[in-house]
């Protein structure tokens, strides 16, 4: 398994300053992540049927990038989510 890490500098007109190659089937990446999740919502009733409105955030606990790479680097995954749903009972 491989990626590519791109570096991008942004100011008027965007360009790479460099592309380097990961090797993500090494050992200096973790590939497990341990995470939590919070998440709150709310559930409005429409007769027969509801709305939903969920908002969430995620955070990892384990760096993806292990102890023993050459650099200290550091780096965990986070997100935020955002579910709207409708439902009918039957």
């Amino acid at each position: 398994m491989n990626g590519n890490l791109t570096t991008r500098a942004q100011s008027i007109l965007d360009f790479n300053v460099t592309n380097t190659e990961l090797n993500l089937s090494s050992t200096d990446y973790n590939r497990i992540d341990l995470s939590t999740q919070f998440l709150a919502g709310v559930e409005i009733p429409n007769g027969n049927s509801h709305f939903l409105v969920e908002l969430g955030y995620g955070q990892a606990i384990n760096d993806f990038i292990s102890d023993d790479f050459f650099l200290d680097a550091g780096g965990k995954h986070f997100g935020w989510q955002m579910n709207v749903g409708y439902g009918i009972r039957f």
